[in-house]
């Protein structure tokens, strides 16, 4: 859940230019992912606010970019589409380790998009 909430303050601040709120992540005040961002500097919180702190960039932006390069993998390799592939992608960003994403990222030839037309925030390899 944790990298959920900072994938979705990733995308809320780098593309929507929006402010965040608990309600808005459906998290409660005492939510223990919430509470385990915080301890690690990667959110703040300013009573409902919620946003991404500088140490928290790194993480949420390699969340997206494995979750968009799950996306990726799905539809050009797997021949995914639609909300099977949007679900199957969920899932597997997750089991990504450190430096799988760059094997995927030099298999699919450093893609600078997701299939749904969002940029892919660059790794090592590119």
């Amino acid at each position: 859940m944790a990298e959920d909430y900072l994938e979705t303050l990733w995308v809320s601040g780098h593309e929507k230019k929006e402010r965040v709120t608990l309600s808005f992540l459906k998290a409660s005040p005492d939510d223990p992912a919430i509470a385990e961002l915080v301890a690690k500097g990667f959110i703040r919180r300013d009573g409902d606010a919620v946003a991404l702190t500088p140490m928290g960039e790194g993480p949420a932006s390699m969340s997206i970019r494995r979750h968009r390069l799950a996306e990726r993998l799905l539809t050009d390799v797997v021949a995914l589409e639609g909300t099977e592939m949007n679900e199957a992608a969920c899932q597997f960003e997750h089991h990504l380790q450190a430096g799988v994403d760059e094997a995927i990222c030099t298999l699919l030839g450093h893609p600078r998009e997701c299939p749904h037309g969002k940029p892919i925030p660059e790794g090592e390899c590119c």
